[in-house]
């Protein structure tokens, strides 16, 4: 029954956001505590506690909240996804609408983009107040080093941890293509110029000592990375998506695809050189005809904001609005299930003042690397 329902919620999502994505690109200023309009996202976790758990927190937590005045009006917010179809974008709706029917600070609207490297362009031009991305994208930018070398900014600030996105390298079965190295003068997508799978996908090529030159690189978004391996346009495609990955099960279906497996050695020491990244299984069958488990890489991935974009007030009371009406959206996607308001291990990026407000009245300890200089 839950499915069903987070079907047809998806449904009901897409349709009213795209009636209301003009309210993107219109940023407000933040307002002062006492009459300003708090947030709501949303944050994961590993499913350590169980949801009787979470439901006592929630009721036991919210002093604080109790001492804050509603604003006269509601303060509209966008926030920044991935593709229509993609995992970032249903989450995003299913929280949205757990907001607008809650929140009486907020009404909020997602943004379909391509991925965390134009979500991180549309932050910084204020088109959008919040934006989900990988954490080595946001870590890079945050510290302007790698791809933002001297074009980052460190007012980034993190707000709430989502599931790990799995490094997919999918080619045809019986291709012979059992390695990086094997792809050496084949057709290759990689996802568009600058997003976050491109980068993944640039890092794990690199590591194994080759570069884009050793093979026909296709910059596409990975939305139409499936049809292109069923047309025969690309012999193989780097896909970071969490599994399972829609496009992925749907190709699998109709086609006899393998997923590469990359040795220990190899992930140790892609590992030891860049930061954000873990190692990752896909369990054996979690794809038409995967008899056995993969061994990959994974990035952790985040909702984010800039640290002018909310007042503490505001972001304390947005995280609250999000987690305290999450039965209202964890049926939105599979992966949903994980994401909680006590797991922050992946997060790398400080948290915003108001998400360590949040996170200290649920009793998490937070790292002294997440705590920023204003909250301390």
């Amino acid at each position: 029954m839950k499915k069903i329902y987070g079907r047809i919620l998806t449904v009901l999502l897409g349709a009213s956001m795209m009636l209301s994505l003009a309210a993107c690109g219109t940023k407000e200023t933040p307002q002062t505590a006492a009459t300003a309009a708090p947030a709501t996202l949303v944050a994961e976790e590993s499913g350590a506690r169980t949801e009787s758990d979470h439901t006592a927190d929630t009721k036991a937590a919210g002093e604080y909240l109790d001492t804050l005045t509603p604003p006269s009006a509601k303060r509209a917010l966008c926030v920044g996804t991935g593709s229509s179809s993609g995992a970032w974008y249903i989450i995003g709706g299913g929280m949205a609408n757990a907001v607008n029917l809650h929140s009486g600070w907020f009404t909020v609207t997602n943004e379909a983009a391509s991925g965390g490297g134009e979500n991180l362009r549309n932050l910084e031009e204020g088109n959008v107040d919040i934006i989900m991305l990988n954490c080595d994208m946001g870590y890079y930018y945050y510290t302007s080093a790698d791809s933002y070398a001297g074009a980052g900014s460190d007012s980034l600030r993190s707000m709430i941890a989502l599931p790990s996105s799995a490094m997919h390298i999918v080619v045809k079965a019986g291709s012979g293509i059992k390695s990086i190295a094997d792809l050496k003068g084949k057709s290759v997508a990689v996802g568009t110029a600058g997003s976050g799978y491109e980068s993944f996908a640039s890092k794990v090529i690199a590591s194994a000592g080759m570069s884009y030159d050793d093979m026909k690189i296709q910059m596409i978004n990975p939305s139409q990375m499936a049809d292109a391996m069923k047309n025969g346009q690309i012999d193989a495609f780097f896909y970071p998506v969490q599994a399972p990955g829609s496009a992925i099960t749907e190709l699998a279906l109709s086609a006899d695809i393998e997923i590469m497996d990359l040795p220990s050695d190899f992930t140790k020491n892609f590992l030891n050189e860049y930061v954000g990244y873990v190692s990752y299984t896909i369990p054996a069958g979690t794809y038409k005809g995967q008899d056995s488990d993969i061994s990959t890489l994974a990035t952790g991935q985040f909702i984010a904001t800039d640290r002018e974009n909310f007042t503490e007030d505001e972001m304390y009371v947005l995280m609250r609005d999000i987690f305290d009406n999450r039965e209202e959206w964890v049926v939105s996607h599979n992966t949903c299930a994980e994401i909680t308001d006590t797991n922050i291990g992946s997060l790398i990026v400080p948290l915003h003042a108001g998400a360590v407000k949040f996170y200290r009245e649920r009793g998490v300890e937070i790292p002294k690397e997440l705590i920023p200089p204003e909250a301390e």
